[in-house]
Order: C-alpha cells, then sequence, then structure tokens
C-alpha cells in the first residue's frame, strides 16, 4: 500500500487512538524501551506546541518505564468469545480500496463458540473480500482476525435463528425490510482455521 511503513488496517488503527490509547498499544504491542519512545512520537500526537512538551515527554518516560519494569501485558489474542456472549455490538476494521480505515459497529452471534457476523452487499464486506484480514474491537481491545465467508442457506438460517434469540424484537424488525440474502462471515484467528 504505497511503501509506506505501517500501512494498513493497524497503521490506520494507530494513527486514529488517541495519546493514551497510544501508549496503551505500545504497551500491549510489547515495544522495548527507546523503540516504545521513538514510536510514540512517529505516530505523532494530537498535541503541538511548547505547552504540552511536558506532557508529550512525561508519557514517553511513562510508556519507556513501563516497559523496561517488564510486567507488560501481553498483546491481545483472538478472544475466548465465551466472555462476550452479553455484548451487543463490535467493531469491524477493514481497510478501503483508498486505503482509509472504516469502522463498522456490527451485531454478532455465537454458534458452537464461533463468532458469526451477517451483512448484505456493504462496503466493509468489499474490503473483506478484498483482503480477509481484519481487526475487531470489543470492549475497547483490539484483536487480530481473519474473515471467511460461508455461502448457502442452511448456515444463514442457523445464523438468523441465533439472531433472533440474542436481539429480539430488534432482529425481527431488520428481518421484515431485508433486502436481498445476507452474507454470513465467520471470524477466526489469523494463523488458525
Amino acid at each position: 500500500m504505497g511503501g509506506k511503513e505501517g500501512a494498513g488496517v493497524e497503521g490506520r488503527v494507530r494513527e486514529r487512538l488517541s495519546l493514551l490509547g497510544r501508549i496503551r498499544f505500545l504497551w500491549d504491542s510489547k515495544f522495548s524501551g527507546l523503540e516504545g519512545l521513538w514510536k510514540l512520537f512517529e505516530l505523532g500526537s494530537p498535541f503541538r506546541g511548547r505547552k504540552f512538551l511536558l506532557l508529550r515527554l512525561w508519557s514517553g518516560f511513562l510508556v519507556a518505564g513501563l516497559v523496561f519494569a517488564g510486567t507488560g501485558a501481553a498483546q491481545a489474542e483472538f478472544p475466548d468469545w465465551n466472555r462476550f456472549t452479553d455484548v451487543q455490538v463490535i467493531d469491524v476494521l477493514t481497510s478501503d480500496e483508498d486505503g482509509k480505515l472504516r469502522e463498522t459497529p456490527v451485531w454478532f452471534v455465537l454458534l458452537n463458540s464461533e463468532p458469526f457476523l451477517r451483512t448484505n452487499d456493504s462496503r466493509w464486506l468489499a474490503n473483506i473480500r478484498r483482503d480477509p484480514n481484519l481487526q475487531i474491537r470489543i470492549e475497547g481491545t483490539i484483536y487480530e482476525a481473519r474473515a471467511e465467508e460461508i455461502p448457502g442457506r442452511e448456515i444463514l438460517e442457523k445464523v438468523d435463528i441465533a439472531s433472533r434469540r440474542k436481539y429480539g424484537l430488534q432482529e425481527r424488525l431488520i428481518h421484515l425490510f431485508r433486502i436481498g440474502s445476507p452474507q454470513v462471515l465467520r471470524l477466526f484467528p489469523r494463523g488458525g482455521t
């Protein structure tokens, strides 16, 4: 994507995070000391000018101190979806053709502890067809994932039934106004199937 370092969904997510989000991202990503400090400033800051210099320096030293302390949290792995059965909406982060980050709130259901999504002919579906690697945000944590389209009426019916159970009246109303047959997507870890 233009040869830019940090291009792709992950790069654009980092660019859009707030300063505190950047600190957390660096911490979670296990950047080592000076590299982490450099990355914080390389990503840029919403703060400009001398009055925020101390804040920028303080946050950089905080990141370096946390990294050197060696007690960092591991990068978020693919989630245990059973922990999120009560979560109503997740954010799907994909990359548009022009390289812009697309954040889409999406309903999901679990079938045999596996997450499934539905969509009609949406922009984020086109993004996934172009690159099945994506990120999902659940309750503020970003996870790496991969999506696979699952064709067939049988899987659609199972997902519809699970959606009616989870979302109730909202699902029934949306189902009434459905145009065409939606596509079903299964999420799984990037390295797995």
